[in-house]
């Protein structure tokens, strides 16, 4: 099987329009995503920091 990064059909994102959302990173490459749920605290999973 062939793993695509894309979703099918999908749409690009308005900036701004899903300001909970962030984006983890190291070395400008992409490694998780998350959700701020305080103004200091993004919620993700443990896989991504390990």
């Amino acid at each position: 099987s062939v793993i695509s990064e894309r979703i099918l059909n999908g749409t690009d994102a308005i900036p701004g329009a899903w300001p909970w959302q962030v984006e983890i990173t190291d070395l400008d490459r992409h490694v998780c995503g998350g959700a701020l749920i305080g103004p200091q605290y993004i919620l993700t999973s443990a896989h991504c920091l390990l």
